[in-house]
């Protein structure tokens, strides 16, 4: 229960006025006096407006600061910084790149699906399939990724030089 707030007081909230019908589990339920249709308005007791003394105290919301993230992955220094003895090649990171970029975009188109058949038009975390390696099927060489990208770097060569 919290000192401050008895159910049937009356709390003003913007423009409006609430009362408060129940408090539990940390959360204050209220409903605007003038609409008694409807959920009542959930807020935590300690975000919640209250009187003390005929004086209206809003207490403070308290935010964090939002973490920014950046829309460019350095592969490079990713595992540089895991694994700061081993030395990477130019091929190695550009085909690191793109499995990487084939990846997203086919968790994407996934991700789409999944939203679409939810009919959300928005895509959030819940959409999004998390891709989990089974580390035993990455032990192994393949020497066609070598061949793959020998050629890809002959084809970038043959169309820059005409």
């Amino acid at each position: 229960m919290s000192e401050n707030h008895k159910i049937g007081d009356m709390i003003p909230f913007g423009p409006e006025i609430y009362t408060i019908r129940d408090i539990k589990d940390g959360y204050i339920y209220m409903k605007n006096i003038k609409e008694e249709r409807g959920q009542p308005k959930k807020m935590k007791i300690e975000l919640t407006p209250y009187f003390v003394n005929g004086e209206l105290l809003i207490p403070e919301r308290k935010t964090l600061p939002k973490k920014k993230y950046s829309s460019v992955i350095n592969i490079s220094k990713i595992i540089r910084e895991e694994y700061p003895d081993i030395t990477l090649s130019r091929d190695f990171i550009s085909l690191v790149h793109e499995n990487i970029e084939t990846i997203i975009l086919n968790l994407t188109e996934s991700a789409i699906y999944n939203a679409g058949q939810k009919n959300h038009r928005k895509l959030k975390p819940a959409h999004w399939f998390w891709l989990d390696v089974n580390k035993k099927e990455c032990f192994g060489y393949w020497p066609s990724h070598n061949n793959y990208m020998e050629e890809k770097e002959c084809a970038s060569l043959k169309k820059n030089n005409g």
